[in-house]
């Protein structure tokens, strides 16, 4: 944990915490907030979420203000900015030990906003696929199908439910399996990763001839003549799985 110096301490609304790691609030420093709960009103807690940006004081006059718009529960996680008199400063999720205040408030530290840099957003994914085809007649449309995963993928997890394939009757359907996510970033990923590459490696597009009757005798009443049509159909692998890691 950072070296805290308790000089440099302020509280906002007598339940937000920010400690700094050097007396005089320069453009070196890490600060630590933290949500904490009024030694005397155990109801009075605010937090530092919730869109708008929230200011502590310094003695010295030093004004620092962090804008974390959502909470997010994730060890290391960008969360939002803050700034003060000096500089910006990136603030990340930091599930610290409790501690208490100098007025005696209960604290635990949540954030560390400093200088690091904001990680870039990188996924890892593997694909794998089963050896069974499903054959519908026609050109299928994969990507427009893969696409249907936007009126089913939820923050972590999918709507399972099957939706039909477009382009084909209500029988042809196609449903999604999500878990393990944590974030949208894996659920976007790996909604991308299905619409986009993987569209053009499950689908195999085979022609068969259609046999047309043109022409019935009156005599034979059998048809002496034909119209031949190639038609396609794809072939669709039945079964696949992605796995998407966020790397950041």
């Amino acid at each position: 944990m950072f070296p805290l110096n308790l000089k440099n301490t302020a509280l906002a609304a007598a339940t937000l915490l920010l400690l700094t790691s050097k007396a005089s609030a320069g453009a070196n420093e890490t600060n630590i907030l933290a949500n904490c709960v009024s030694p005397t009103n155990s109801a009075n807690l605010s937090s530092y979420e919730g869109g708008s940006a929230i200011s502590v004081i310094f003695p010295g006059g030093d004004v620092f203000s962090a804008d974390i718009p959502t909470l997010i529960t994730i060890q290391g996680t960008y969360v939002g900015s803050a700034k003060n008199n000096y500089g910006t400063f990136n603030c990340f999720w930091e599930n610290g030990t409790a501690f208490t205040a100098p007025d005696g408030a209960l604290c635990n530290s949540v954030y560390v906003c400093s200088h690091a840099p904001v990680p870039s957003a990188q996924i890892d994914v593997q694909l794998t696929f089963g050896v069974n085809q499903v054959v519908i007649p026609g050109d299928i449309n994969v990507t427009a199908m893969f696409a249907t995963i936007n009126d089913r993928k939820e923050a972590t997890a999918c709507n399972q439910n099957p939706i039909a394939i477009p382009g084909t009757d209500e029988e042809c359907t196609i449903a999604y399996s999500c878990y393990g996510a944590t974030t949208w970033l894996e659920t976007n990923g790996t909604a991308s990763t299905l619409i986009s590459p993987v569209s053009s490696a499950v689908k195999q597009i085979l022609y068969h001839d259609v046999k047309t009757c043109e022409y019935i005798s009156d005599r034979t009443h059998q048809c002496t003549s034909y119209s031949i049509a190639k038609e396609p159909l794809s072939y669709i692998l039945e079964t696949g799985r992605i796995n998407v890691t966020n790397l950041c």
